[in-house]
């Protein structure tokens, strides 16, 4: 996909695509190959965490390119909002699975981190 292809198909501006590429903040959209998300964290604070991994603080700016078949989950902190732009890298035969929700549990231990 070209920039501007990818800008009209998730509503992103080919400067703000342009802009991360240049800053070495996602691989460049032309070239990216077999999958995988990039998150890019708009407004506000979240969380992003892999299955099995640590939890990592999310804020304005921050950028995430997530490999395909990463399994993980975002959202906004508990005492927070949280606004974003994620859309799937290029790739051949790609599929987005959505898996079993956060539990209560699982979100209220990370505010603990």
């Amino acid at each position: 996909m070209t920039i501007k292809e990818v800008s009209e198909k998730y509503s992103v501006s080919q400067d703000t695509l342009r802009y991360y590429e240049r800053v070495g903040m996602i691989p460049p959209v032309t070239r990216t190959s077999g999958g995988g998300q990039i998150l890019i964290c708009t407004a506000g604070e979240g969380w992003y965490q892999e299955f099995g991994k640590e939890p990592v603080s999310l804020s304005e700016g921050k950028v995430i390119v997530i490999p395909a078949n990463v399994k993980h989950w975002h959202g906004a902190k508990a005492d927070s909002w949280f606004s974003h732009i994620a859309f799937e890298a290029s790739g051949e035969n790609t599929s987005n699975e959505w898996c079993e929700p956060v539990t209560d549990e699982e979100y209220n231990a990370l505010e603990e981190k």
